[in-house]
């Protein structure tokens, strides 16, 4: 018995199967038809256009010319046996330049342009057999957008490519679920408790650029300072942020008008505007912006007002506070390139993920301490009288100094990994001071050579992660080699960071990876490296550092790495660096101009006498800790052959390394 009643288990669960799938083959036609009948709907929509209207530079559609239209298509269909004697119905909506673009983005467009939006809904018999099942009503979207031409408004055209793939996930969860649901009530309880589960994870995968406590601290500023309103208080009297929470762009306007200290002078000044999509709270500030020059609408008589604030928009906003002009300053629709030169972003609004309240007050707080276009002083100084920062000034024997390089004056190598130029004092000008932390990589040039770095460092730009491989990335006159019996490492190339990712997590980016021997980037560059980093991790204050990769002609390997250090709050007390380090490896010749290499017939003896202590030299230090030591010095006896650099000159090395604690040297 219990064999026979195991069977007709089996067997109602295969016929299910098969009648379930059969059924639900009936409702991918039905889907993939109507899909098709709506993209046709609204392509063809699109076509009554009005030509006066045109030939003023305007796109104006026919409304009432293109609902016939979609009319006369659903009549055509409604006699396919696809749609099951079921009803067909259609609602369209178009957005042009008389009707506007209010409620355009709901529909996940990539450019603000016009277009038509047609709806079909679907009634008819249950398509499912099964008990547990019920769907007798279906709907499907199609949009389809005007490609002659593209708006110029000032907000973002952002890559909502992921947010436009969850959110058409989301919406067809939601119409099988809810339809198949219906008229079962025990089921629809089932479906929408895993429907919470498909929002909650949604909700997971929405993420904001601005770090959580970062985020908090600027807000806690702002707040203090009177120029950012919590959204209630805590019952200890804290107050509340709402960090999550997205932004509209007239809740956007208010705050960039704040940060300015101008909203009381908005409302003393400014009782209306003419868009007429605004509430009436937001009335003074979005007028008092449009009128400043801070803001523009979506369309003539249109703010957008309740649209959430995209990246790139807020951005815009906050450049305009500084002074600077879309057109002449930067581009409007990739406003954060010019803001991440200042240090008010930091690459993190390249896509276009979700911007936050969080995101919001970090980048407000940042701005305070950015200084206005043509200006040495702060938004903060300027426009709201508030001294937040310390004056920055060159130190006086950088502002004198009229050095400037040139690779001709530069020693020939004689076996140090780098010389002191022009007694360690660096050539940076008034204008690359920051408050902020910035990191700026020059274009690679016509033969694909890197050319500067310029880095306004400190440890908020220092990574927390590991660093990943750079295999991929082949800089100019790269070369795979190795020399097993001649170098440690074997290889004779390393992808070498003009900017170490040590010092701003800076990797995957060709624009700051040169090709270095094994010896300029371990002898040379790390010493320094490590020396800014230590100094970094001790204290608050930045380090205006410059790496430039020296090239001769048309050469693809540079002959070395010009590099400039300079502390920032202290005038040079902490760093003050000015050298060359030697794009060389001992016992091996290079040909500069492709890469290529050979073994000198000497290698080994030049080796060996390299790694040996020479004979009266007092000090020895290490490239990889930044100390130096006598060359008795226990701790000396156990550094690596690899990482030693010896020298008389301890003027010469306490300017660049740290005294070991043991020998005092």
């Amino acid at each position: 018995m219990k064999t026979f009643l195991t069977f007709l288990g089996l067997l109602v669960v295969c016929l299910s199967l098969l009648c379930f799938t059969s059924d639900m083959d009936r409702y991918a036609k039905l889907q993939l038809h109507m899909k098709a009948l709506a993209e046709e709907c609204a392509a063809g929509s699109v076509l009554f256009t009005d030509d006066e209207a045109y030939s003023r530079g305007l796109v104006v559609f026919r409304e009432a010319d293109a609902g016939k239209y979609v009319d006369f298509m659903l009549l055509q269909a409604q006699g396919d046996a696809l749609y099951l004697k079921g009803q067909l119905s259609a609602e369209i909506r178009l957005f042009d330049d008389e009707k506007g673009y209010d409620g355009l983005i709901a529909y996940h467009v990539q450019q603000i342009r016009p277009c038509s939006v047609v709806r079909l809904y679907w009634q008819g018999p249950d398509l499912f057999r099964l008990p547990f099942f019920s769907l007798t009503a279906a709907t499907r979207t199609a949009v389809y957008e005007w490609a002659d031409r593209k708006l110029n408004m000032d907000y973002e055209e952002t890559d909502r490519a992921s947010r436009r793939c969850g959110g058409l996930f989301l919406c067809g969860m939601m119409n099988t679920i809810f339809l198949c649901a219906e008229g079962r009530p025990a089921l629809k309880k089932l479906l929408s408790i895993l429907l919470i589960c498909a929002l909650t994870l949604c909700a997971g995968g929405i993420s904001h650029a601005a770090d959580s406590g970062e985020a908090k601290r600027a807000a806690d500023e702002l707040y203090g300072l009177g120029l950012f309103s919590g959204t209630g208080v805590t019952e200890d009297g804290q107050p509340l942020y709402s960090l999550e929470r997205t932004l509209t762009r007239q809740e956007a306007i208010t705050l960039v008008l704040s940060l300015m200290g101008k909203t009381e002078e908005a409302r003393k000044t400014v009782s209306q505007t003419h868009f007429l999509d605004v509430d009436a709270w937001a009335v003074p500030y979005v007028g008092y912006a449009y009128q400043q020059g801070i803001t523009a609408g979506v369309a003539a008589d249109r703010f957008g007002a309740h649209r959430e604030v995209t990246a790139t928009e807020f951005l815009t906003f906050l450049l305009r506070c500084l002074g600077y002009e879309n057109g002449r300053d930067f581009r409007w629709d990739d406003a954060a390139q010019k803001t991440d030169w200042i240090g008010i972003t930091r690459g993190e609004y390249a896509s276009g993920q979700t911007f936050t309240r969080a995101d919001a007050v970090v980048v407000c707080e940042r701005t305070l301490h950015a200084y206005c276009r043509d200006s040495r002083r702060t938004l903060a100084e300027q426009v709201l009288g508030l001294a937040l920062d310390k004056p920055l000034a060159l130190p006086q024997t950088v502002a004198e100094s009229s050095y400037t390089f040139r690779l001709a004056d530069v020693p020939s190598y004689t076996g140090a990994p780098y010389v002191i130029l022009n007694a360690n004092i660096p050539s940076f000008s008034e204008e690359e001071l920051s408050h902020l932390s910035f990191e700026r990589y020059g274009d690679l040039d016509s033969l694909g050579r890197c050319t500067a770095a310029l880095g306004c460092l400190h440890s908020d730009l220092m990574p927390t992660g590991s660093r990943h491989s750079m295999w991929s990335i082949k800089p100019s006159g790269w070369k795979t080699v190795r020399y097993d019996d001649l170098i440690p490492d074997k290889y004779l190339y390393n992808r070498c960071h003009l900017i170490a990712f040590s010092l701003a997590g800076e990797e995957m980016n060709e624009k700051n990876l040169i090709t270095g021997t094994r010896s300029m980037n371990q002898d040379g560059m790390r010493g320094f490296e490590t020396r800014v980093a230590n100094y970094l991790n001790h204290c608050d204050n930045h380090v205006l550092y410059r790496s430039t990769p020296v090239f001769e002609g048309k050469e693809l390997v540079a002959r070395g790495v010009h590099l400039e250090a300079m502390s920032v709050e202290d005038g040079g007390g902490g760093i003050l660096l000015n050298v060359f380090i030697y794009n060389v490896q001992p016992g091996i010749e290079i040909d500069y101009r492709n890469g290529n290499s050979r073994a000198m017939e000497n290698a080994a003896e030049i080796i060996a006498n390299r790694n040996a202590a020479p004979e009266g030299m007092a000090y020895v230090a290490n490239t990889k800790t930044g100390k130096f030591h006598y060359t008795w010095c226990s701790a000396a006896e156990a550094m690596s052959e690899l990482n030693r650099y010896y020298s008389n000159d301890r003027d010469e090395l306490i300017q660049l390394f740290t005294p070991c604690k043991i020998c005092n040297p």
